[in-house]
């Protein structure tokens, strides 16, 4: 409580309420101490020294994050699932070749008619059959 006031005051008064209620209270005889409303003494034992090893703190954090490709390659589950999906898109891709494709092309029939006789026929229409690449269009309903 006393670290979220604002005043001097507040804080020696905050840490006397924690002594009054616990006066064992090793953390407020401190503050106490540190904020100078009280004298250090025999009776409060020092804080011992905190030692870190820093390179090893920074090792822990700074960690590269894994890209997508590695997560893929650790986990089983998304192995099975992108698994899953390709076998789904290729099968859908060879059965939308197979059902859309035709046999072959109908022949289409154009007959040609001479306009200018020759000198012993009379004008006929000669049937020639000619193959024609089939072109699909949408019907609208």
């Amino acid at each position: 409580m006393s670290t979220l006031v604002d005043s001097h005051q507040e804080r020696i008064y905050c840490l006397e309420s924690a002594l009054r209620v616990d006066p064992d209270n090793e953390a407020a005889k401190r503050g106490l101490i540190i904020l100078g409303a009280r004298k250090g003494g025999d009776e409060v034992i020092p804080v011992p020294p905190i030692h870190r090893n820093w390179e090893k703190e920074i090792e822990d954090v700074v960690e590269p994050p894994k890209s997508a490709f590695h997560r893929i390659k650790n986990s089983t589950v998304l192995r099975l699932a992108l698994g899953l999906i390709a076998l789904l898109i290729v099968s859908g891709l060879i059965y939308l070749g197979l059902s859309g494709r035709k046999s072959e092309p109908e022949p289409v029939v154009i007959y040609k008619v001479s306009p200018f006789p020759t000198r012993t026929e009379i004008p006929s229409i000669t049937p020639t059959i000619t193959r024609t690449m089939a072109v699909r269009t949408r019907t609208q309903p």
